[in-house]
């Protein structure tokens, strides 16, 4: 069974500072200039990528922190690296796509990556050392198929972006299922920011830094018990596509569940050559289930199948019609 998982919300990811280690006693930083306070290690032992614990001093020139970690003078942590932020976008000179900037107190202790290392000079990285574990938590939770309460942070036309464990994900709008439909007024889309959303995982690129989540997948494996290919189902034709059409599929107890798409190939073994000429939006329709994925949450469907002889659902579009 996984262990259960910490899901942060909203505020805690835009408010909260990073996770702390612990907390010592602040320091000034001139004290630190003295090696009594430090036990340095050998200088071969710090190397860039270096997992580090570091211990904030103080305000660095350039709105950074020197932090100790060790070694004889203090390390800067550069303000583009305090923390890890997936709502932030990269935008200006100084702020890199999730990473973003937080006022840390003296004292505060904190696991760093080194960045680099220039004889004594060194530069640490919380956010990397964050996004790190980050990575490692949502690996798992892909090998596992879990489950996860994403956070949802802004939209655009194309879809949602999510947080999952402080890293941003993207969820297509084909993805995100919505029992009435989706909403269609600009206040309506803007009250889903800051709600959570479970998804489970299509594409996880830790080196491309690509993320993508699916609400469908958690809708579809809970519906497994409930579909199978061969299966006759009712629906709605919700909408019309040059290549088939969209029908939302009945949930036992009369509500509305999955969307499944009912291809143009699979309307009549007759050839069909515009999917209006048989269906219309809103049209209730009988099909048969040819394929669920539970993979990409997509449910195929057919209405040929329901045809004694070619072209019957071209001559009596009631065929697929449910039984009253």
């Amino acid at each position: 069974m996984p262990l259960p998982l910490l899901v942060p919300s909203l505020l805690g990811l835009l408010v909260s500072r990073p996770l702390s280690v612990r907390r010592s006693p602040p320091r000034s930083p001139s004290l630190h200039a003295s090696a009594t306070f430090y036990k340095p290690p050998l200088p071969a032992s710090l190397a860039a990528g270096e997992i580090v614990t570091c211990t904030v001093l103080g305000p660095a020139p350039g709105k950074g922190y020197f932090v100790d970690i060790g070694t004889p003078q203090p390390a800067v942590l550069p303000a583009a690296e305090v923390c890890l932020l997936p709502n932030v976008t990269g935008q200006g000179s100084h702020s890199k796509l999730g990473q973003g900037w937080r006022q840390l107190e003296p004292g505060d202790v904190y696991e760093g990556q080194i960045l680099r290392v220039d004889g004594e000079e060194v530069n640490v990285s919380l956010a990397s050392a964050q996004r790190s574990v980050a990575w490692s938590r949502v690996m798992q939770l892909e090998d596992e198929d879990v489950a996860y309460n994403a956070t949802v942070l802004r939209l655009s036309d194309a879809g949602a972006t999510v947080a999952v464990e402080r890293l941003a994900a993207f969820v297509p709008w084909s993805h995100w299922h919505f029992p009435n439909g989706r909403p269609e007024s600009p206040a309506a889309l803007a009250a889903l920011v800051g709600t959570e959303l479970r998804v489970k995982f299509l594409e996880v690129d830790r080196q491309a830094g690509r993320l993508v989540a699916s609400n469908r997948r958690v809708q579809l494996q809970r519906r497994l018990a409930e579909l199978a290919p061969g299966q006759v189902v009712s629906g709605i034709v919700t909408t019309l596509k040059e290549y088939g059409a969209v029908v939302r599929l009945e949930e036992e107890g009369g509500g509305s569940g999955l969307d499944g798409l009912l291809h143009i190939s699979q309307i009549s073994q007759a050839y069909v050559r515009n999917v209006s000429e048989v269906f219309g939006a809103g049209d209730a329709v009988r099909c048969v289930v040819i394929k669920v994925d539970a993979s990409d949450g997509s449910v195929s469907l057919s209405t040929k199948r329901l045809e004694q002889r070619p072209g019957d659902m071209l001559r009596n579009r009631t065929l697929a019609a449910p039984s009253p």
